[in-house]
């Protein structure tokens, strides 16, 4: 499409020049209408697809901002423009923390639309793993969220995301039995909520029901929960485990119940 040229060619390859130029009195809002003559749509093949059964000819309306907003969809699929918004990302996610509580964060480049941000996440938690043995890793697989964000909550390719992340926790299991840190290492897995549809779901239990479970040195080996737990019971039950004392104005506990031997 060519605004400026007034020209414009359908996914036919038929070119129109034949141009409107709109403006409704009440906003100033322009558009732009190209047309296509009968001729030219009659026994076009791809009529049907482009084509409303009762209109006669193949019309187009764009906004005078069409050629930016193009040339702005093109420089987003750029490798330059990905990794610039990697870097805000990073600087953003970083926000999430308290920069002085961490000696590193990685931040991998995701499209958002497949699994290879969580994989080369876990491949940089595996590699950080051997290399320094921390005190504390954390690693944040988000496929799982934008496959229920962009596909559904429960449908297939959501369900093979989850296949995915426990994949994924295997392989970080593994390393960490590798390193020989399987005696000294508590795992603790859990997402921050699910969702109905493509949103969130609101107060539903596909919504508020997630995943909490804990495994290592010193937790009840097959022990199932059955008491109540909140998401923000997380942070106290791994103040505990680190001997930390949580602020007083915090209205969560830690997970007593998972321990062999109560958590004071």
């Amino acid at each position: 499409m060519d605004i400026a040229g007034r020209s414009a060619v359908c996914p036919a390859g038929q070119n129109s020049t034949h141009c409107s130029r709109l403006e409704e009195a009440a906003t100033g809002k322009v558009t732009f209408r190209f047309e296509w003559k009968q001729a030219q749509c009659g026994g076009c093949p791809k009529r049907a697809e482009w084509v409303g059964p009762t209109q006669p000819h193949r019309t187009l309306a764009l906004g005078e901002h069409h050629h930016f907003l193009q040339e702005r969809r093109r420089e987003m699929h750029t490798e330059a423009f990905q990794t610039d918004m990697h870097r805000r990302n990073r600087l953003s996610y970083a926000r999430l923390v308290e920069r002085d509580m961490v000696d590193v964060i990685e931040h991998p480049i995701n499209n958002g639309k497949t699994d290879r941000g969580a994989r080369q996440t876990m491949a940089a938690a595996i590699k950080f793993l051997d290399a320094k043995k921390p005190t504390f890793l954390f690693a944040h697989l988000d496929h799982v969220d934008h496959a229920g964000h962009q596909i559904g909550w429960f449908s297939e390719e959501y369900f093979a995301a989850v296949r995915g992340a426990d994949k994924l926790i295997g392989e970080r299991v593994a390393a960490i039995k590798q390193a020989g840190l399987e005696n000294d290492t508590i795992i603790l897995i859990t997402a921050d909520h699910g969702g109905a549809g493509k949103k969130h779901g609101g107060a539903t239990m596909g919504a508020i029901e997630i995943p909490w479970i804990i495994a290592g040195p010193s937790i009840k080996p097959g022990h199932v929960i059955t008491a109540p737990v909140n998401t923000y019971d997380t942070a106290p039950t791994l103040a505990k485990i680190f001997g930390l004392t949580p602020p007083t104005c915090w209205i969560a506990r830690p997970v007593r119940s998972a321990f062999v031997q109560s958590v004071e």
